[in-house]
């Protein structure tokens, strides 16, 4: 969690620790839904918890406003919704047999590129998209990734955002141990 909003503002000390408590309630109630649960409501409730309620980064609301991110434009508004319906529906349609094929993590990551290309919310995209990518990797069955090194990883979001390459973000990912 970065000490600023997407607009470059300082979380204050109070909005911050609101936040961390935020993740860990939502990483406490993640553990007991199952993976086929995911769906827009899921998100925008998932975003609520992690926002703690921190008011300017517009708790579980889906984005009404244009946005760049990088050197990439979000999705357009009118669009966002059938953009999260097609994630969620090839996430369903894939979770059983990424499982069966211990290919999780791969799957994980791709729905996390894939919320970061969608950019569904005005900000927090970047922690949904993470904590997801988490809950999916343990809900899995396996170890869920990080990525130590800021710029591999916003390299890998670029090349996904642009090309549809997932290569460089999988590099970026460091396996939990």
């Amino acid at each position: 969690m970065g000490a600023t909003d997407s607009q470059g503002r300082p979380f204050r000390p109070a909005e911050l620790d609101a936040q961390k408590a935020g993740l860990q309630r939502l990483q406490f109630r993640l553990l007991h839904e199952e993976p086929l649960a995911l769906s827009v409501s899921f998100l925008q409730e998932a975003h609520r918890e992690l926002s703690g309620g921190v008011e300017k980064l517009h708790p579980g609301e889906l984005r009404t406003g244009e946005i760049t991110f990088g050197s990439f434009y979000g999705t357009r508004p009118s669009l966002i919704e059938g953009e999260l319906a097609a994630l969620i529906t090839t996430h369903q349609q894939q979770w059983l047999r990424c499982v069966a094929e211990q290919q999780v993590t791969p799957h994980a990551i791709w729905v996390h590129a894939e919320l970061i290309r969608i950019h569904p919310m005005s900000d927090g995209n970047g922690r949904l998209a993470r904590a997801l990518e988490s809950w999916l990797c343990w809900q899995g069955g396996e170890q869920a990734v990080i990525y130590p090194d800021r710029q591999r990883y916003h390299a890998g979001i670029a090349r996904y955002c642009h090309r549809g390459d997932l290569s460089l973000l999988l590099q970026a990912a460091t396996v939990l141990e």
